[in-house]
């Protein structure tokens, strides 16, 4: 958030605990008032979230997907690595179910023509070099179908690396 806010763009962060919130807050007292200004936080599930604005874009980084929603399998179902009796396919699909979820909530905070960035660097990355509809290099991975189906295009070049990368990505988008 605070590289949007530095930016002059309102940031709004969503973060389930509690105790998170609180050390952010902590954390924004050190930055100037100016910055500050542009940070809103949310206590919020990412899996399941509402807004009534729409944005302009929504990122999820520092491999955020994945993670809450690996976490939030091992306590809803109670899933170890290892010891589970659970098969890791009934993992992965109660993860993609929770990513479902979270993309459908992203869609519905998105502003028409509105940006989504997952920052997810090399989990279960395939590089597939031309694919027939363009030159780019691609990354696929085990949620890129998912995202595909929710409307959005795929597309990595490489590992999104704040600030330096979101800065382009941010103009027109500034109030």
């Amino acid at each position: 958030l605070t590289v949007l806010a530095e930016a002059g763009v309102d940031g709004y962060g969503l973060e389930a605990s509690s105790e998170m919130i609180e050390l952010g807050k902590r954390a924004m007292h050190a930055l100037p008032v100016e910055t500050k200004q542009h940070i809103r936080v949310v206590q919020a599930d990412m899996r399941v979230f509402t807004f009534v604005r729409k944005f302009p874009l929504v990122i999820i980084p520092f491999t955020s997907f994945w993670y809450n929603f690996k976490n939030a399998a091992i306590d809803d179902i109670g899933w170890d690595f290892e010891t589970s009796e659970k098969s890791e396919k009934e993992f992965q699909e109660h993860i993609e179910r929770q990513a479902e979820n979270c993309l459908s909530s992203i869609v519905g905070a998105l502003a028409p023509s509105g940006r989504f960035i997952i920052d997810n660097p090399f989990y279960t990355t395939h590089w597939q070099k031309e694919n027939g509809r363009d030159k780019r290099d691609h990354c696929r991975r085990w949620w890129s179908r998912m995202v595909e189906r929710f409307g959005f295009d795929v597309y990595i070049r490489k590992p999104f690396d704040f600030p330096d990368d979101i800065i382009p990505v941010l103009e027109g988008i500034k109030k």
